[in-house]
């Protein structure tokens, strides 16, 4: 599906998430513009897509949810995409345990925050479900440091999740 929205998820990245996410309840945390959602939603079941929409010190500041939305209607995906607007450690505790069967975290970047959303994304997702992580092997100099890989490589050393594989920046885990 050619989609021009902007991203930073490479289209090789992009294959992967529409491979795992077919057919399937998905969850996706941080969604920007809507590239990858509307990729997702175009062969998954339903995507619940959490953002606040406000942006942070790693995506920059902008308002998304007008853009957002209007790029799901623009590809006709907007029936099959659920918003939760909202800061991920607020909506994430209303979902059901094993309520998806993939997920996608492309939030905040830092290496406290990517923990604490694997932890409660993983009460969420069926027992067995893929979950991926954008940004993986990046530790840009910035001031605010990607921590995506070490929060990754400390949830599958605790024993929550094998490695699969990581396409590009687009690191694969299966829970336990």
């Amino acid at each position: 599906m050619n989609v021009d929205i902007p991203t930073a998820v490479s289209e090789e990245e992009i294959a992967r998430l529409r491979e795992l996410a077919t057919g399937r309840d998905v969850l996706e945390l941080g969604s920007w513009l809507g590239h990858s959602t509307v990729q997702m939603a175009a062969v998954a079941r339903v995507v619940h897509s959490l953002d606040w929409h406000r942006g942070d010190d790693h995506a920059g500041h902008a308002e998304t949810l007008a853009p957002f939305v209007e790029n799901l209607k623009r590809y006709g995906v907007d029936e099959k995409v659920i918003l939760h607007v909202g800061l991920s450690d607020v909506v994430l505790p209303l979902f059901r345990p094993g309520a998806f069967g993939f997920a996608f975290i492309d939030g905040f970047h830092t290496q406290e925050q990517c923990a604490k959303d694997a932890e409660a994304v993983a009460r969420v997702l069926a027992p067995g479900s893929y979950l991926a992580f954008h940004d993986y092997g990046i530790n840009p100099n910035r001031e605010v440091p990607f921590g995506v890989t070490e929060a990754v490589d400390a949830f599958v050393a605790d024993g929550k999740a094998k490695m699969v594989g990581v396409v590009r920046t687009l690191a694969v885990v299966r829970l336990a």
